[in-house]
């Protein structure tokens, strides 16, 4: 029974060191994929101060290494567009609203409007 016991105890106490084990290689392995990608970060950074203005080669442009940020991204958008976007006037869905001098929608006779239709 003792023997039992002692077996039982020496079991449990191999697998708690086994388990500390893993927790200790996955605590590691996690602190040097932050280190890389700070390191990358960094990276582009400096590239982005001495090149202002300009899409950094990592970010999905061809010939440029993938950015860590992009692996989760690239199941969903196949890439950056190149082409320019084609800016359209806005259209109008019969909302007869007055607007104020700089362009927004006067407010006040909207809810006049709604008064009105209440009564």
């Amino acid at each position: 029974m003792q023997e039992r016991a002692r077996s039982a105890d020496m079991e449990r106490q191999r697998q708690m060191r086994y388990r500390g084990m893993q927790n200790e290689f996955d605590n590691r392995r996690t602190e040097m994929e932050l280190r890389m990608q700070e390191a990358q970060m960094e990276a582009e950074l400096r590239w982005m101060e001495e090149n202002p203005g300009q899409m950094p080669p990592t970010w999905g442009i061809q010939g440029g290494q993938p950015h860590f940020a992009n692996q989760y991204d690239t199941m969903f958008n196949p890439g950056i567009p190149m082409h320019e976007a084609k800016i359209q006037k806005p259209i109008n869905l019969g909302a007869d609203t007055k607007l104020k001098s700089d362009g927004t929608p006067d407010k006040r006779y909207n809810k006049n409007k709604i008064e009105k239709k209440e009564e």
